[in-house]
């Protein structure tokens, strides 16, 4: 495998892996039901749950 093609490769798999893990840090994680809701939501998007302010 030539170092070009092996770099091209290198870089999907790493843009592959940033598309999974990224979005999900940027969500919060609802102590209830488990569920993510987008970090300024107030509450949880599955069960309503309202969450803590210092969250």
């Amino acid at each position: 495998m030539s170092g070009l093609t092996y770099a091209v490769v290198m870089l999907s798999v790493m843009a592959y892996i940033t598309a999974i893990v990224v979005p999900s840090l940027l969500r919060r994680r609802c102590r209830v039901c488990g569920g993510r809701s987008p970090m300024d939501a107030p509450q949880c998007r599955k069960c309503g749950e309202s969450f803590p302010d210092g969250m």
